[in-house]
């Protein structure tokens, strides 16, 4: 869980959780329909979300680096809003963990 940085769409310090994808150091691949790191590959489909914030697929897909001191997060549903648009965030964003209580 995470306190959102403002962006064109989210104002700051919105409570927001996402699953990390990428750490500081990694290469996280960012396709159409999926997101990849060294060991694991998320289906993350951004084509709904790109179109709804008219925004070109292109301009999002390729190879991101994480920086030192920053976490690539991802939604868990297509057309999430995640670091594939408005990129890595800062360690110091994070506020704690989520889990599921059931």
């Amino acid at each position: 869980m995470f306190k959102s940085h403002k962006t064109d769409i989210l104002p700051p310090n919105i409570n927001i959780i996402k699953i990390v994808a990428g750490v500081a150091g990694d290469s996280v691949d960012v396709g159409v329909y999926s997101v990849k790191n060294s060991t694991k590959k998320y289906s993350a489909p951004i084509e709904s979300a790109a179109k709804a914030l008219d925004i070109d697929v292109k301009n999002l897909i390729g190879i991101r680096k994480v920086a030192s001191d920053s976490l690539f997060v991802l939604g868990t549903e297509s057309g999430s809003y995640d670091s594939c648009f408005f990129g890595a965030i800062n360690n110091s964003q994070v506020i704690g963990r989520a889990y599921l209580i059931i």
